[in-house]
């Protein structure tokens, strides 16, 4: 399972779909990860512009993409000591996108307050672009609601990883005490708040 991770877990969702819920065939007991495509993040060159001649914030984009490692394997990568980096960079994010209104909604056609002409939606490119560090598509990515939807999603997974370790690894590792642990929660829900204003149809997705 952990050689071929990618072709495991679209078996498991298969597994998670067709069987019920007490059947431990649809469960990742393991908690293999893909670790089989690590993210190249380039330094960002003074002056750097967006795809769009936007300034590129350089923090912000080390910033965000040192994040990759603890979403691709929140397991491996958030010990309780990592707690605070991980909590302080995932607020640096929702900072940003709170400043940053969605130019292309998640899964279709933006929602009437943000809707922009055909011309504008048809310049950006197509949404698989979220691993791609390239200053040049930082801003996109802040603006595309995929790629957004996608980062909070994974936000929330390693949350949940910290807070819920298995049982081997807490009593090896140990686990986030009450004052990060209440850190935690409070992320989970600005996390889950950034999530339902994503849109289209925030609100359902993450109620989901």
């Amino acid at each position: 399972r952990r050689a071929h991770a990618r072709a495991a877990a679209r078996v498991l969702l298969l597994l998670a779909a067709a069987a019920p819920p007490s059947d431990k065939s649809g469960l990742n007991l393991l908690g293999a990860a893909n670790e089989g495509h690590p993210v190249i993040v380039p330094e960002v060159p003074d002056g750097a512009v967006d795809a769009d001649g936007r300034p590129v914030d350089a923090t912000l984009h080390a910033t965000f993409w040192s994040l990759a490692p603890a979403l691709q394997d929140p397991v491996a990568h958030l010990p309780p000591d990592a707690w605070p980096a991980f909590a302080g960079a995932v607020r640096a994010v929702l900072g940003a996108y709170a400043e940053t209104p969605v130019a292309v909604a998640a899964g279709g056609p933006p929602d009437q307050a943000t809707a922009e002409p055909e011309t504008a939606r048809d310049a950006l490119p197509p949404v698989g672009h979220f691993h791609l560090a390239s200053p040049a598509l930082f801003g996109l990515q802040l603006r595309d609601g995929t790629a957004r939807r996608h980062f909070l999603v994974g936000a929330l997974i390693a949350v949940h990883a910290a807070t819920h370790p298995p049982p081997k690894l807490a009593a090896r590792r140990g686990v986030l005490r009450s004052k990060a642990a209440a850190d935690a929660a409070a992320l989970h829900s600005e996390l889950l708040a950034a999530l339902a204003a994503t849109p289209a149809r925030g609100r359902a997705f993450a109620d989901a």
